[in-house]
């Protein structure tokens, strides 16, 4: 019983694409009063285990290969790595005081 309980349930130790739904539904009712709009979890909310994580998605996303990236110089040590394995050229322009 415990087991169909779970299957039924989608009780496993796999997770969504996009995060944990509990989660998302959460936060999408939470940012829903705040941006007062409506927030849709299924679709408007990803969750991530951290930001080297979500930083990595959004270059991965938006970086085709061949292009060219600016970012500052000195940045996070991800982008460049990042943007690499994405295809594209990272750019980087000096911070100066």
């Amino acid at each position: 019983d415990a087991m169909k309980r779970a299957i039924d349930n989608n009780d496993n130790q796999y997770t969504r694409s996009q995060g944990y739904l509990k989660l998302a539904k959460r936060l999408a009712y939470r940012y829903t009063g705040i941006l007062k709009r409506q927030i849709k979890a299924e679709t408007e909310v990803i969750t991530t285990v951290g930001a080297t994580e979500a930083l990595n998605s959004a270059i991965f996303a938006l970086v085709n290969p061949g292009d060219e990236v600016v970012m500052f110089d000195p940045s996070y040590d991800s982008y460049i790595p990042s943007v690499k394995m994405a295809g594209g050229t990272p750019l980087g322009v000096p911070l100066k005081p």
